[in-house]
């Protein structure tokens, strides 16, 4: 199956505002529902993970097992970690790097293990951008070829 990334929105046909029993019949029967710090979170047998605040997904990743994780078409899991991360970057605007994670502020993207070269430790989350606006971790970065 696949999933297109859709930056600010949420993953696949999964919505930021989708309630979790309409994000479980996108993604499957959860393999385990767990409440931490007032957020439900659900995973799923496809190494998807969703997080709901007040019955709402407001959190949607993935780890690189997941197959189908797609952004403009191209599986990010299986393509070159920088061509992602540049295509990224070029669509956003800027990239900004903070604890271990590439984050795309507007477009509520973050990635690890893509610009170190852990690809054990790869993995994709797209939040809700608000969530980034006021994190003062965020660090510049750029993998745009300079001219």
């Amino acid at each position: 199956m696949i999933f297109e990334i859709h930056p600010k929105q949420g993953l696949g046909s999964a919505r930021f505002g989708m309630s979790p029993e309409q994000v479980d019949k996108i993604f499957g029967e959860p393999r385990s529902r767990i409440t931490r710090d007032e957020r439900l979170n659900h995973s799923y047998p496809s190494w998807i993970k969703a997080g709901f605040e007040n019955n709402k997904l407001c959190l949607v990743g993935a780890a690189h097992y997941a197959d189908g994780i797609t952004y403009r078409g191209i599986d990010i899991f299986k393509a070159d970690p920088f061509e992602i991360l540049r295509m990224l970057e070029h669509d956003c605007g800027k990239a900004f790097y903070s604890y271990g994670f590439v984050v795309f502020p507007s477009f509520g993207i973050s990635l690890t293990g893509f610009h170190d070269g852990d690809e054990d430790a790869r993995a994709m989350a797209i939040d809700l951008p608000e969530v980034w606006e006021t994190d003062e971790t965020l660090k510049p970065i750029s993998f745009l070829k300079k001219p």
